[in-house]
């Protein structure tokens, strides 16, 4: 026997053990579910299946949702991501980990309230090209720009596996000024063993370094 009540659905927890298959039944089992919260919905978590249909029917039905974890999701664009999230009047926590290019600026303007935000990449070092350093700067810190330019009111940042450069997370620390915990594991185009590095030691009360 289910339960009905709503009051029991409020967290959502749903992980495909098998990616790329049995999508259907996921998203079927996931609107169900959903359905089940009666807008009671506050925390989803969905690795490993997904699509824009089904975020729409989630953000549609759960205007409530605080943080929402999309893991590997290979059907949901930045674009789209940026329209759902705009729905979700009382966001806190995004955290994304997507196999494309995610539009941050747009998913930063439309969630005015966020205050936690991670996005976990794939790229692990920036590949240096010869004679072309402006352009390496400009993609190295685009996504550090977007962050600074939309997310002000940030208190957790986590850029994860990152190319993101010292100028990059210059940006932010003084764009986002409630900012007090920072993770850039794996994020190895930082150098922080000068000023740069004693400025985060100083202000933060988490801080996780690219080697930890």
């Amino acid at each position: 026997m289910i339960c009905k009540d709503p009051a029991l659905w409020r967290v959502l927890y749903f992980s495909n053990p098998l990616p790329r298959k049995l999508l259907s039944d996921y998203d079927l089992m996931l609107r169900r579910a959903v359905d089940r919260s009666q807008g009671q919905l506050i925390d989803l978590t969905v690795h490993y299946f997904g699509s824009a249909n089904l975020m729409n029917h989630i953000a549609r039905r759960s205007t409530n949702l605080k943080r929402v974890k999309l893991g590997i999701c290979f059907h949901i664009s930045g674009f789209h991501a940026a329209r759902i999230f705009a729905k979700l009047p009382h966001l806190e926590e995004l955290h994304l980990t997507l196999d494309r290019a995610v539009d941050i600026r747009s998913i930063g303007y439309a969630c005015p309230t966020l205050k936690s935000f991670s996005l976990n990449t794939f790229n692990c070092k920036f590949v240096l090209l010869e004679g072309a350093d402006d352009v390496i700067s400009f993609y190295r810190n685009l996504c550090a720009r977007a962050i600074a330019e939309s997310m002000p009111n940030l208190q957790h940042l986590q850029l994860f596996a990152h190319w993101i450069g010292n100028q990059g997370l210059e940006d932010i620390l003084e764009a986002c000024p409630r900012l007090e915990s920072l993770d850039v594991r794996r994020c190895f185009d930082l150098h922080l063993e000068g000023d740069l590095g004693k400025r985060c030691r100083e202000r933060m009360k988490v801080l996780k370094l690219p080697h930890d």
